[in-house]
């Protein structure tokens, strides 16, 4: 699963955990419904590496937020925002840092106007979060904030999740970039405003007519744009075929093609307000 879903290290933990005699007989011994079946797949983990509690990193999850709140009704939800032109930088060239049995698939996911909608759809899910998620139990970060300083915005993150701050909590040795190859630390703020220079004026124009709206409700301004018409015309006229790429391409990790339709496309359609 965690293969299929571009995190080989933890797929590798998975492998070790499982290779133990019986430990997947042991497992489902404990099955009585899908909560049982996530909380005991993720204790385990948790167990494994030493650590009393565990959470799910998956960015989908901000469209699942009712199924999770049926199960862990005071769950802690974390929300990582951050600026749509720089989302598009990062995702066109997220293949080049991918393992290779990826890199195909990630190639073709990439299209200014698709991802800009996800972007769109993802942020007006924020205002559904709201209404469901009791604010002491939210935590929305600004990834430009988290980056320019760290420790605020983890201190803030603790408040919310109910853990002491730990100095240690800054020391990041990994980073998730498609730019920077090796950092020792792994929290810079180089990542912040690259756009400007690696982004084509026509990919950043359609980000601010897709998604103007949803950028200035979370605190990001759009900047006066003179792209060409025929290059904006160019990437509308590839836009269908490349959602059918997409789609073909990511099949295996979106599921069925129909819920996932209706949530992401619910949230772009939704009569939703937008205030912070």
């Amino acid at each position: 699963m965690y293969g299929r879903y571009n995190e080989p290290d933890d797929q590798k933990r998975i492998d070790r955990v499982f290779s133990a005699p019986g430990a997947a007989e042991a497992l489902m011994g404990q099955w009585k419904s899908y909560k049982d079946v996530f909380v005991s797949f993720m204790e385990l983990q948790s167990r494994h590496v030493q650590k009393p509690r565990w959470g799910n990193n998956v960015p989908r999850d901000v469209f699942n937020i009712p199924e999770i709140l049926t199960f862990f009704p005071e769950a802690k939800v974390v929300v990582c925002v951050r600026d749509v032109r720089d989302f598009l930088l990062s995702y066109q060239k997220k293949w080049e840092v991918s393992p290779l049995d990826h890199q195909e698939r990630l190639q073709k996911l990439y299209h200014p106007i698709l991802t800009s909608l996800m972007w769109k759809s993802s942020m007006r899910q924020l205002s559904l979060v709201k209404k469901l998620v009791a604010s002491r139990n939210l935590a929305i970060l600004k990834y430009e904030d988290l980056v320019s300083d760290p420790e605020r915005e983890v201190r803030r993150l603790c408040k919310t999740i109910g853990e002491e701050f730990e100095n240690g909590m800054l020391d990041v040795r990994t980073h998730n970039s498609s730019f920077v190859r090796d950092s020792e630390n792994a929290i810079f703020s180089a990542s912040v405003g690259r756009w400007k220079e690696k982004l084509s004026v026509e990919e950043a124009c359609w980000a601010h007519t897709i998604a103007g709206r949803e950028m200035e409700a979370v605190g990001y301004g759009r900047e006066k744009l003179n792209p060409s018409a025929w290059r904006m015309l160019g990437w509308a006229l590839t836009f269908p075929g490349a959602l059918h790429r997409a789609v073909s391409a990511n099949k295996e990790v979106i599921g069925g093609l129909g819920a996932f339709l209706v949530k992401r496309g619910g949230a772009l359609f939704r009569n939703t307000s937008m205030a912070p």
